[in-house]
């Protein structure tokens, strides 16, 4: 019986610090982190859900099976609170699996950009010895270049790839990096939850260019002939 109110005691432990942990972490101005996948079980919430479940769990097994000592208080609480855990993530993982079957589970969409070079710009002979990520709010994504990741425009090198947006936020920036160069940085311009995108759209310049050996960014100015344009791709 004492097993059974620890069960109920820790759903309803993790129901009120998951409520109090976003309610807090939203008025103290800490982000909520959303992605495609799990939308309500990352960032502060999952905190405060863990918390308030292993303080009523704890707090079962000492009132009401009596259980004083460390070590028998530990185990038993642990033991539940990882049982509540795995039924957590099994039930997370067939709702996946349930939409994934009926075809309505929302991937997470795709950035496919080109990124346009300066005139007889010095390529190096490996797509390895680039390194472009795309930054946010939320999280950090290395870029993958395709297998035919530069072609010529002109006299003009394109670099193209592609980068998946994990998380819905319109603080995206993608920086180019080559040893010796400094990064260059493209403000990417899109909505929380960008719409599928046909074509590219037109070519813009870099917004800011990295001082290498350090963390300061300056104005990218008409010298700076770095361009992107890029477009969102959805998995149907």
């Amino acid at each position: 019986m004492t097993y059974i109110l620890a069960i109920l005691a820790g759903v309803a432990g993790a129901v009120v610090g998951w409520t109090v942990a976003v309610f807090f972490g939203g008025t103290l101005g800490m982000p909520e982190v959303t992605n495609y996948w799990i939308p309500a079980f990352s960032g502060p919430g999952v905190i405060g859900a863990a918390t308030g479940c292993l303080i009523a769990v704890l707090a079962t097994f000492r009132v009401q099976g009596g259980y004083k000592r460390f070590w028998p208080l530990a185990l038993r609480s642990a033991a539940v609170v990882l049982a509540l855990a795995l039924l957590g993530l099994g039930g997370v993982r067939g709702r996946q699996l349930a939409l994934d079957h009926l075809g309505i589970n929302q991937a997470e969409p795709t950035l496919d950009f080109e990124i346009r070079l300066p005139t007889h710009f010095p390529v190096p002979a490996a797509r390895t010895d680039f390194q472009i990520a795309l930054l946010t709010d939320r999280n950090q994504s290395l870029a993958t270049l395709s297998d035919e990741w530069l072609h010529r425009e002109g006299n003009r090198p394109v670099l193209n790839g592609k980068v998946s947006l994990y998380f819905r936020t319109t603080q995206r920036n993608l920086v180019l990096s080559l040893p010796g160069e400094p990064s260059r940085v493209f403000q990417i311009r899109l909505a929380e939850n960008p719409p599928k995108a046909e074509n590219f759209n037109a070519w813009r310049q870099s917004d800011f260019v990295g001082d290498p050996g350090t963390d300061s960014q300056r104005r990218a100015g008409l010298g700076d002939d770095f361009e992107i344009r890029y477009r969102v791709e959805r998995r149907d």
